[in-house]
């Protein structure tokens, strides 16, 4: 019996070893491609933007589609918004999807959170008020509300094992490992050796 219960611990170790090597090779993937990028990893949330839109880049070639994070749209007196992920078709600058990124603890309450803030930005377009949209880190680059008018499609996106709780997409870290990214972007930053 002592045998039998060594050898399912030592089973059980090597398969919590083999899936904590995976995940430091996923974190030390996305840290690779995040480093060198002009972004302030201020938030978790940030780090979690950026890795969807490396995800979406696969999916959707970059001869033929442009992935944007971070679109702010505002009327004549305030900022009403954001949007966190944007799929333009190049051809015609046609917006095809958009989405909001949002990776939290509670994912339930983040999934109502997104689904509101995407009826909000929809809401805002059709109601033929002046919309001004551009780029949150560069207001010289903007869009307009006719690039959405082809009823793209809306996504919500989170870390792994949200989809339960009716996201979209999820995804490839869990939450526990998007802070352990942002940890090392931030280190990374704040001793100079990342852009920021």
């Amino acid at each position: 019996m002592k045998r039998f219960t060594f050898f399912v611990v030592g089973v059980f170790l090597s398969s919590v070893s083999f899936a904590e090597a995976s995940n430091n090779r996923l974190i030390d993937h996305y840290f690779n491609l995040l480093k060198d990028l002009p972004v302030k990893y201020h938030s978790h949330g940030a780090v979690c933007e950026y890795m969807a839109r490396h995800q979406f880049q696969q999916q959707y070639s970059a001869d033929q589609y442009d992935v944007v994070v971070g679109i702010a749209y505002r009327d004549e007196s305030r900022i009403i918004g954001e949007l966190d992920l944007v799929v333009f078709r190049k051809v015609d600058g046609e917006a095809i999807a958009y989405g909001e990124v949002k990776c939290r603890r509670h994912a339930r309450h983040a999934h109502t959170h997104a689904v509101r803030q995407l009826a909000r930005f929809h809401d805002s377009i059709e109601s033929h008020r002046r919309i001004r949209m551009y780029l949150v880190n560069d207001h010289s680059t903007e869009y307009f509300p006719d690039e959405f008018d082809e009823e793209p499609e809306q996504w919500t996106i989170s870390h792994k094992g949200t989809g339960q709780y009716g996201f979209t997409y999820e995804l490839e870290l869990n939450m526990n490992d998007v802070l352990k990214l942002h940890r090392r972007l931030l280190d990374c930053q704040k001793n100079g050796r990342c852009s920021r």
